[in-house]
């Protein structure tokens, strides 16, 4: 049996980073990762409700979309295609349930003159569907939504509810030099009360988009999801790297 030994040196780090370091989740979408179909079901990605049919999102390979990677051939990228009702969405089941949660993402968007794209993360998943839609646990939706202006996203943190059905806990315009259909990185947190949403272009500098408070939901589970409302077009988005920590 191997014995830990934990130094001031350890201690120090696990202060700092008290729960990357041994419980990172990754869906890659990628052969023998989470997320990726091998040809009759996703590997601890279901859809909500579990009724719902997986032919509202897909699995794409990067290369379509142009993404100049190395092994673009190789990487998948996760897209949803259609909504039943509002917004539509898939429970990341390798994700337990937690308090604080953050998970970081790439997202690649068409940021055109006409889309309106909305899509995003679901922190803090409850049991029971939200009164907005059917097909989306209530909890907090963070949302990357295209304006209609090249370059600019939308910033939007949701509270989706039972019984109210939608709250706008915060709604910020940012305009991204250079970006036109990425890739964009993301990272949404929820640690106590605080909301807060940051993006990046480049994975190193990362900016604060936009940040709020709420009480209503205090752990979950982690979604991701497609759609707020109507005119809301979901198939020009794609995930990918969804790391929860």
């Amino acid at each position: 049996m191997k014995t830990l030994i934990i130094t001031p040196v350890l201690l120090a780090v696990l202060a700092v980073f008290p729960i990357s370091l041994f419980s990172q989740v990754v869906y890659t979408f990628d052969k023998g990762g989470n997320g990726y179909y091998n040809g009759s079901t996703y590997k601890n990605m279901v859809p909500f409700p579990g009724t719902a049919s997986s032919s509202t999102f897909e699995l794409t390979n990067a290369a379509t979309l142009g993404v100049t990677l190395a092994d673009a051939n190789k990487t998948n990228l996760f897209r949803g295609l259609t909504r039943t009702g509002n917004v539509c969405s898939v429970d990341l089941t390798a994700i337990s349930s937690s308090a604080d949660q953050q998970v970081e993402w790439i997202q690649y968007t068409k940021t055109s003159t006409t889309d309106l794209t909305k899509n995003g993360i679901v922190l803090r998943a409850q049991s029971a569907a939200s009164g907005y839609s059917s097909c989306v646990r209530r909890g907090y939706y963070f949302v990357v939504q295209t304006t209609g202006i090249v370059g600019q996203m939308k910033f939007r943190g949701i509270k989706l509810d039972e019984a109210t059905g939608v709250t706008n806990i915060f709604d910020a315009k940012i305009s991204l030099s250079g970006y036109t259909t990425g890739p964009l990185y993301l990272r949404a947190v929820a640690k106590g009360t605080t909301l807060s949403f940051y993006y990046s272009l480049d994975n190193v500098a990362w900016e604060l988009a936009a940040q709020g408070t709420d009480t209503t939901f205090k752990e979950g589970t982690v979604q991701i999801a497609w759609g707020v409302g109507g005119g809301s077009n979901v198939t020009d988005a794609y995930f990918d790297m969804v790391k929860f920590e």
